[in-house]
């Protein structure tokens, strides 16, 4: 092969070393001279091969290179993901087509603009911060570009510096998809989610109000009774008594059977009346209600129910404390009816905001997974099912553990307070509203020292007649005046400072506890009896508290309240008890 060289100057250059190398060497023989000459010839010839085999590797090699890159670019451009080279300055120094067309909806950026400005006003300060972090630290971020008309581009941003030879700082690479339309639907679920909320919590307000609505119902249907039918029968009884004392022997039975249909009416009444509606429910808390729900299921199921309590003070909303006391009276109902056991236990404790109930007992037990179905079908009115669907709407819970013969244990958790539900504010007269001209029902009193000053509180008209006859018959007895609440009763005692007050407590404007309260604070030495319809125990001891000397039962006979009126009206400050059958002794 016959190789020529490109560069004869070279070729001369090398002549002239190769000749300088042999002269330095010392003197050659003319045969020795040529060998050398001759091996130095090849040398040069081999090392101008491997040049032109070196060259024409470097010739492919850049061939290759070249088609990489521009398959790269290729890739680069048609990529479906914008990328985006920025200098240190933050000016575009390079796009792809991705990247050109997402900027265009930026207001046309092209290389050279300043990024920044494609990124939305209200993102440029999370931008730069996010470019300011360190590789490692920097992941991911979502943030808006500016897009047509204002409405905004969700974008993925991802980010990596880039460094030259001499690892000074050159800029960052861009990765950037464009997540608008999941962004939207994410928008799209969250305004569905809120809605969803806010319909729950409709939901759970209408709840709270069906709730409300049921014990209103039950409460107004239970004050009519004790309003009016109780204190009608209370009425006549008084008159009975009246009567009896004119009645000739042979009318005796009748009234006695009169007397004693009108004392069994008045205690079905009562007995119907604290059913519907327990007045403990409103006028104390939670864990008095629960202590009478113990008495009455015990009284009238025959249900020993044991109360474990904390705390004393319980200050739960009022539908909340309706809910619970429903739903734990719904899990006693149930105990009776299938647990095959006289006894049960209902345990309540707080957890931060939220109030826990826990009934349980020792009975039959059964499997909890076949209690929807069964409840669902056969649910009326407060059902379980019902308890559970509005606990859950109050984001409270309904947690039953339960297995055949190993009893049954439900607990209860709702918020105590939710907002969701307020009663209306009733503006409350004070004692100071009630001038000396609305207490028309007094009546003068009768100076005697012989007799008891007694005055009457009593907000129904045929109950306080009743009484004024009754104790208008008693040669020892007057009756210095009359009020029809709570508020008259206060202004009318600081008047005539009678004897003896009989005091009704469920009156309008103020209640006969809170009359008590005042009362005795300011004239300690009036001896304040209680009246109601309701049980003795469930009264009683709020009236004491407040004051009062005794509590008697409307349905107790006209002779022991007449007893009590002479011992309390004669005797001092601390004086015997007085026996009754139907009411509280002091």
């Amino acid at each position: 092969m016959t190789l020529k060289l490109k560069n004869e100057a070279a070729f001369e250059a090398l002549r002239k070393q190769a000749e300088q190398v042999i002269d330095q060497r010392g003197a050659k023989t003319a045969d020795g001279v040529e060998l050398e000459m001759l091996r130095l010839l090849n040398e040069i010839e081999v090392y101008q091969v491997e040049l032109e085999l070196q060259n024409q590797e470097l010739n492919r090699s850049t061939k290759e290179l070249e088609a990489a890159r521009n398959d790269y670019f290729e890739l680069y451009d048609s990529a479906p993901v914008a990328f985006v080279t920025v200098n240190s300055q933050g000016m575009i120094e390079r796009v792809n087509k991705a990247a050109a067309r997402l900027l265009a909806q930026s207001g046309n950026l092209l290389e050279e603009s300043l990024f920044a400005r494609a990124v939305h006003p209200a993102d440029q300060g999370a931008f730069f911060s996010y470019l300011n972090v360190t590789d490692k630290k920097r992941s991911s971020c979502e943030m808006r570009l500016r897009g047509k008309e204002d409405q905004p581009l969700w974008v993925r941003f991802m980010a990596r510096s880039v460094f030259d030879a001499q690892k000074g700082f050159k800029g960052w690479r861009l990765a950037i998809i464009d997540v608008t339309e999941r962004k939207q639907q994410e928008l799209s679920l969250q305004k569905a989610q809120g809605e969803l909320e806010r319909r729950a919590a409709q939901l759970a307000r209408l709840s709270l109000e069906l709730t409300m609505a049921e014990q209103r119902e039950r409460r107004r249907m239970a004050e009519m009774m004790h309003d009016h039918l109780q204190q009608l029968l209370a009425g006549a009884r008084l008159n009975l008594d009246i009567a009896s004392a004119e009645t000739v022997a042979d009318q005796a039975p009748a009234f006695k059977n009169a007397y004693d249909l009108i004392l069994q009416s008045m205690e079905a009444a009562r007995m119907l009346s604290t059913e519907l509606s327990p007045p403990v429910l409103f006028r104390q808390g939670l864990p008095e209600a629960f202590g009478w729900l113990a008495r009455w299921m015990k009284k009238t199921h025959a249900l020993d129910v044991e109360i474990q309590i904390d705390e004393e003070d319980y200050p739960v909303e009022e539908a909340i404390k309706v809910l619970l006391f429903q739903s734990v009276r719904e899990l006693l109902f149930n105990v009776k009816k299938h647990a095959r056991t006289d006894s049960a236990r209902v345990a309540m404790t707080t957890e931060g905001a939220m109030i826990k109930v826990v009934v349980s007992d020792n009975g039959s037990g059964f499997e909890p997974q076949h209690l929807e179905q069964s409840d669902c079908e056969t649910d009326k009115g407060f059902g379980l099912f019902s308890v559970r669907e509005r606990l859950v709407l109050l984001k409270g819970t309904f947690e039953i553990e339960s297995s055949p013969d190993s009893g049954t244990t439900v607990t209860l958790t709702a918020p105590m307070h939710t907002g969701a539900f307020t009663q209306p504010q009733r503006r409350v007269e004070t004692v100071e509203d009630v001038s000396q001209e609305r207490c028309a029902m007094r009546r003068p009193r009768r100076e005697s020292a012989n007799k008891i000053q007694v005055m009457l509180v009593e907000d129904h008209l045929v109950m306080r007649n009743g009484m004024r006859a009754m104790l208008s018959m008693q040669t020892d007895i007057d009756v210095a005046g009359e009020a029809s609440n709570g508020a008259e009763a206060v202004a009318l005692a600081r008047q005539i400072k009678p004897d003896i007050i009989l005091m009704d407590i469920n009156m309008p404007v103020m209640n006969g506890v809170d009359a008590t309260r005042i009362i005795h604070s300011e004239l300690p030495d009036i001896r304040i009896i209680g009246l109601s319809m309701y049980e003795a125990a469930d009264q009683a001891g709020a009236m004491k508290q407040a004051g009062a000397a005794a509590y008697l039962s409307k349905s107790s006979s006209s002779d022991i309240l007449l007893a009590a009126i002479r011992q309390y009206g004669k005797v001092g400050r601390n004086p015997k008890p007085v026996k009754t059958a139907g009411g509280v002794r002091a």
